[in-house]
């Protein structure tokens, strides 16, 4: 009689005819609470199928928990062919809890395909997606009525696959549903479908009100945000609290939309004709936001679409997207109707869905430079309107008039605030000549080394962990890189560990100084704690580096010389530009957006360039005839004349 090998699972072996109950590792909580997938694996002496049977996806949903324990005490499991996968618990959090959700009030259902270095659902769905569902034959997720919901029993089933329908049937429930999976799809989209017209319809000053109501709400909550952010980003709770203000502001200016939205009129434009215009909205508009700003830049986007009239789908970062989730309840919460603002989550296959979706007109993104440039070909390509910000390497150039205590204080700040991890971070010094250079770095030396690394909750601490162990690594590597280039490292960041935290994702401040512009550490974005020194000869040296540089998103300059100020801004071939501030970053009734490889499209975030890109511009020409003419201008384009 033939027998199968043993099944092999997450390094474990289960020899035929046996079972185990096997631990997958998930997470640990803030709290150092373990997170994991327990699983119980019957392994057949024969050949058969692989099949699963799962409950608990939703923690408070309890009988399909009574139903597989009853399941592994059957005596047919000794007879077993083929090997059964048995989950009991998928939500482990929701079942302890009695809650529906995760931790971070995420619904595991929504959370796949998931991702290995994502939030704790991302990691979850993608663990029980990879090592469970996608290794089997068949699979049963069992789900029940949870508290205060009533469900009449039913069967779902793939409809293409006979198999399974014959199962299905089998069980003998009153209903047999079929719910295909379509490749792409969103359902987020048609509940957005149906709430948006009636939105765009609503006047601009009650969708005000709604943006008034969301701001307050936000500001009643920010420190609960504020700490939200930090345990999950990294970053310390001032700056998380930075975060979340900045995205606030472009709100605050959202709150005016009825003035914004106003068009334009011209009587008389010719002989009895006028002209106006008006901006509609486009009907439903898609953000894809980073990991580094999880308040700010989603802010930046929904508020203004939202504000125009417009439905929005928000798909953020798989490493910390409860921020995100929380503004879409507050702003439910701030009279918004349901389906207005919709949180999706995934990764590159979410992204493509976006990107393809017929019913999505118009994606902001931001994000690396190389993600942006494929965001804004596929989208483009697909009809659709698209903003797509991508990486930074900001200079900040000092002249030798500057005061160097400023620019220091300035530098620690820019260069080594949120661990680096920001678009407008400043990793690039340019100090002009070498005596200042000198003079720049042995100032620089003390301060760096007073900066003071920490966890988030830390009051103390300048900066926390980088975000996944993955870029710390990265981050390392390119120091390495540097140094083996040629780099002077005068501070080594590299190995940093902090007493009583020494899993965390540190990297310690580094400097390098000797940076030139054929290195390849110069070339690309770090995105971490680093700065470097690269020394220019002369003015013009200083403003040919930036220019030339494939990032142009940002650049400062430091003096005291209002000419070589005015002459730098003019000249510099780069979006963003700060004279004595280091962090260029636009109020919100500006607007924000770097050249060159730092942004693809034509439109800027926010203020009113933002307002353009998330609206259409209609154009009305109109006569009103007094049934007196004769209609010999019927054919004539209408002029000035």
């Amino acid at each position: 009689m033939p027998t199968q090998a043993p099944f092999e699972i997450a390094g474990h072996k289960v020899a035929p005819g046996s079972r185990a109950q096997i631990d997958l590792p998930i997470s640990i909580l803030p709290d150092h609470t373990p997170v994991g997938l327990s699983l119980e694996v019957i392994h057949g002496k024969r050949p058969g199928p692989t099949m699963f049977v799962s409950a608990a996806v939703h923690g408070d949903e309890l009988i399909g928990v009574e139903i597989v324990r009853r399941l592994l005490r059957a005596p047919q499991l000794k007879s077993l062919r083929g090997t059964l996968l048995v989950i009991p618990v998928v939500n482990s959090f929701g079942f302890l809890n009695r809650s529906r959700y995760l931790p971070d009030r995420r619904d595991l259902n929504r959370c796949f395909p998931g991702h290995p270095s994502g939030s704790l659902g991302s990691r979850l769905a993608h663990i029980f997606l990879n090592e469970v569902v996608l290794r089997c034959d068949f699979g049963i997720d069992l789900h029940s009525a949870a508290i205060h919901r009533t469900n009449l029993p039913q069967v779902r089933i793939s409809p293409s696959d006979p198999v399974t329908r014959r199962m299905a049937i089998n069980f003998a429930a009153p209903v047999v549903l079929t719910s295909p999976l379509r490749d792409g799809s969103l359902r987020a989209v048609a509940a957005a479908k149906k709430v948006q017209p009636e939105w765009a319809a609503t006047n601009p000053q009650r969708r005000a009100r709604v943006m008034f109501e969301f701001k307050r709400l936000v500001e009643a909550n920010k420190q609960e945000l504020a700490e939200l952010l930090a345990s999950e980003h990294g970053k310390v709770v001032d700056d998380a609290h930075g975060d979340v203000q900045r995205g606030l502001e472009v709100i605050e200016y959202a709150c005016g939309i009825p003035q914004a939205l106003k068009g334009e009129y011209t009587q008389g434009a010719g002989p009895g004709i006028d002209v106006y215009s008006m901006r509609q909205p486009l009907g439903i508009g898609a953000g894809i936001t980073p990991f580094n700003f999880p308040a700010m830049i989603p802010m930046w986007m929904f508020g203004m679409a939202i504000a125009a009239g417009n439905a929005f789908i928000l798909k953020p970062s798989e490493r910390d997207p409860s921020v995100p989730v929380r503004l879409a309840e507050l702003f439910v919460e701030a009279g918004a109707p349901e389906g207005l603002l919709q949180v999706v989550h995934g990764d590159k296959e979410m992204v493509d869905a976006i990107l393809d979706h017929e019913d999505i007109a118009a994606v902001s993104f931001v994000g690396s430079s190389d993600i942006a440039h494929y965001v804004y070909k596929r989208g483009v390509a697909a009809g659709k309107r698209v903003q797509a910000m991508g990486g930074a390497k900001n200079h900040g150039i000092v002249m030798p008039d500057a005061d160097l205590d400023q620019v220091v204080n300035d530098l620690a700040g820019a260069a080594f605030g949120s661990a680096g991890e920001r678009c407008m971070a400043l990793p690039v010094v340019v100090p002009v000549g070498e005596d200042t250079a000198d003079r720049l770095r042995e100032k620089l030396i003390p301060a760096i080394n007073a900066l003071r690394v920490g966890i988030s909750t830390d009051k103390d601490a300048h900066y926390g962990p980088v975000v996944t162990p993955e870029h710390r690594a990265r981050i390392e590597q390119w120091i390495d890189t540097a140094e083996k280039e040629g780099a002077e490292v005068v501070i080594d960041g590299r190995g940093f560990s902090l007493q009583g935290h020494e899993d965390g994702f540190f990297v310690g401040p580094t400097l390098l100084d000797r940076v030139t512009t054929d290195m390849e550490s110069y070339q690309e974005e770090i995105f971490g704690p680093v700065l470097q020194i690269v020394r220019a000869r002369d003015f013009e040296d200083a403003v040919r580096l930036p220019s030339e540089h494939q990032y142009g998103n940002g650049v400062a300059i430091f003096t005291r010389n209002g000419h070589a100020a005015r002459e730098f801004a003019h000249r510099v071939n780069v979006g963003m530009v700060g004279i004595n501030v280091p962090i260029p970053v636009p109020v919100s009734y500006h607007s924000f957006g770097g050249w060159k490889r730092s942004g693809f499209g034509d439109t800027d975030q926010y203020g009113m360039e933002g307002l353009k890109f998330w609206t259409k511009a209609k154009k009305v020409t109109q006569r009103w005839p007094d049934g007196g003419g004769d209609g010999s201008n019927a054919f004539v384009i209408p002029t000035m004349g």
